[in-house]
Order: structure tokens, then C-alpha cells, then sequence
């Protein structure tokens, strides 16, 4: 879709928050009060981008795409890419510094103790702390199945309610 990676200011599909930079980009929950992506701004934005070569406001370019798809209502996410290798690894990276090395060392054991179902093509043979290492299906095995009962109790209240 010619857009800005996850990981980028204004990276988001939906809105037009820029973002702030504290070592990642990031979109504080306080700054939530941008207005949504217009179809039209999208492309006017491509257009622009593709004559100065820069990205403007997270575009990077007019998609032919965007002549099938109304943008960014019927924009089609990859969950694969989205959220088992980008906003899983972002999250367990932002909870990594609240947890004390005793208690990533407890969680690493309860993931290498689990006996999952036969139909679970995927051991949880890594450590938490090396999430950039996980592939799609470890982080998938987190996010829907092991992660919320093995974490939670070790995480401030405020993050574990956001994963919950």
C-alpha cells in the first residue's frame, strides 16, 4: 500500500498521529485525539510523496491499490506481519525493563514446561527477552494461547489489563 512500516512516525493506517521518538516511535494513549484517514488525503498525500521522493504523513506513494480499495476502511492487515511479528515483539520489548531478571528467568521456565496439545506445531523454546528472535507461530502461540496465563502476574496492573 506505499505506507510508512509499523514501526515509523505516522505509521498508523487508521489516524494521523505522527508518533514520538523515545528511543521507538511511539504513540502515547494521552495523544489519541487525532482525526481519521480520508481516502482522499491518502492519495493526495502518494501524489506528494511521490514528487518530493519523501514520505509525507506516512505515505510513501500512490498504490494502484488505492483505486480498488477505500483507504484506510478496506485496507486488508496481514496478521502474520502485524501482529505476530510487529506489535507482539513491540510489546514484550516495552515490559522487558518492568521485570526484575528472577522473574523473566520464572516466566522463561513456565513457557519451556508447557505441554501443549499434539495439534500445536510449535515448542515455546525461546526466552521471552529474545522476542526479536521469535517466528510468526511462537509469537501466534503467545498472543492466543499461553501468553495472558503466563505473564500477567508479573506485569504492573496497567500493562497486564492492555494485553488482558
Amino acid at each position: 500500500m506505499k505506507t510508512i512500516s509499523y514501526n515509523g512516525y505516522s505509521a498508523c493506517t487508521v489516524c494521523t498521529a505522527k508518533g514520538t521518538c523515545k528511543g521507538q516511535v511511539v504513540y502515547p494513549y494521552r495523544q489519541n485525539m487525532h482525526s481519521r484517514r480520508v481516502h482522499e488525503e491518502v492519495v493526495l498525500s502518494g501524489k506528494e510523496a511521490e514528487q518530493k521522493q519523501v514520505p509525507v504523513d506516512g505515505i510513501k506513494g500512490v498504490s494502484p491499490m488505492l483505486q480498488i480499495l477505500n483507504y484506510p476502511d478496506q485496507v486488508v492487515y496481514d496478521y502474520m506481519h502485524l501482529v505476530c511479528l510487529g506489535h507482539m515483539a513491540t510489546l514484550v520489548k516495552r515490559w522487558l525493563p518492568h521485570l526484575e531478571r528472577n522473574q523473566l528467568n520464572e516466566i522463561d521456565s513456565q513457557l519451556k514446561l508447557l505441554r501443549l496439545p499434539h495439534n500445536v506445531h510449535a515448542k515455546f523454546n525461546y526466552s521471552i527477552g529474545d522476542v526479536s528472535e521469535w517466528h510468526a507461530k511462537h509469537s501466534r502461540l503467545f498472543v492466543l494461547n499461553v501468553g495472558l496465563p503466563s505473564i500477567i502476574s508479573y506485569l504492573p496492573k496497567v500493562m497486564a489489563s492492555h494485553f488482558a
